[in-house]
C-alpha cells in the first residue's frame, strides 16, 4: 500500500474514532441548564431565606414543570 493511501486509512479510522468518543460522552454527559432556567438565590443578610423559598410544594411543582419541558421519562 502506498503512504497516501495507508495516511488515508489511518485518517478515516482516527475520524470515526473521534466521532464515536465524541457521541459516546454526549450520551453520558448530564443536561445542564441554560441561563433561562438556572436560579440562584442569595441573600447574605437572611441565609435561612432558601431554605424557606424551597418548600416540599415548590420542588414537587418544579419537577413537574421540568417533566413538561423535557418531554416523557424514558
Amino acid at each position: 500500500m502506498s503512504r497516501k493511501k495507508a495516511f488515508l486509512v489511518l485518517a478515516v479510522v482516527a475520524g470515526l474514532a473521534a466521532a464515536g468518543l465524541s457521541a459516546a460522552a454526549a450520551r453520558q454527559a448530564p443536561p445542564v441548564p441554560g441561563p433561562e432556567t438556572a436560579v440562584e438565590h442569595r441573600n447574605p443578610q437572611d441565609p435561612g431565606e432558601v431554605d424557606r423559598h424551597w418548600t416540599p410544594d415548590r420542588f414537587r411543582q418544579a419537577d413537574e414543570n421540568m417533566r413538561h419541558q423535557s418531554g416523557p421519562a424514558d
